[in-house]
């Protein structure tokens, strides 16, 4: 059972294998190996909750619920290396993607920021507008992710998916 538990999320989310779709064409990037559960949203609506970011349905996706910064942090279920965080979003001006190695979400680690351009479109529009970076890492042992939308170009943005490369470590 998930559900909101203060001011945060609290969900066990298992995340299968995709095959090639919209979200990774051209690349390699998966949702990161064995993940196990998204355990924190600054916001949380009803319709577009936390859940969407770990699914791999092509309608699947988490929207804010306003105000910035925004952070989204998820556990593996084991710690596993990373070579690279790649972010399927909407709507983001500014954001930042960090990770942490230790048993608890803490001592995050910079992995890289982004600054999107302007979209060409405007208003609700905008968070039809698919966004995708991808930071690269130094083969990093990783058992926490967390991304920061530090701005938006509107009140709301839209995160479809948050994929990675890497290797569970077995010992």
């Amino acid at each position: 059972m998930s559900g909101v538990k203060g001011g945060g999320y609290e969900g066990g989310i298992k995340t299968p294998r995709v095959p090639e779709s919209e979200a990774n064409k051209g690349g390699k990037s998966e949702p990161i190996p064995d993940t196990e559960a998204v355990v924190m949203v600054t916001s949380c609506g009803t319709r577009h909750g936390p859940d969407g970011i770990m699914s791999t349905g092509p309608d699947d996706l988490w929207m804010s619920t306003g105000m910035f910064p925004q952070e989204i942090v998820v556990r593996l279920q084991t710690t596993t290396v990373l070579s690279s965080i790649k972010v399927v979003s909407a709507g983001i001006r500014d954001m930042e993607v960090e990770w942490a190695e230790g048993p608890e979400p803490k001592n995050f680690q910079k992995a890289g920021s982004y600054s999107h351009p302007r979209p060409d479109v405007h208003g609700p529009e905008r968070l039809t507008q698919r966004q995708s970076q991808t930071f690269r890492m130094k083969e990093e042992k990783a058992r926490y992710v967390k991304l920061i939308i530090l701005s938006g170009w509107d009140d709301f943005v839209v995160v479809r998916h948050l994929m990675g490369e890497g290797d569970k470590l077995t010992s």
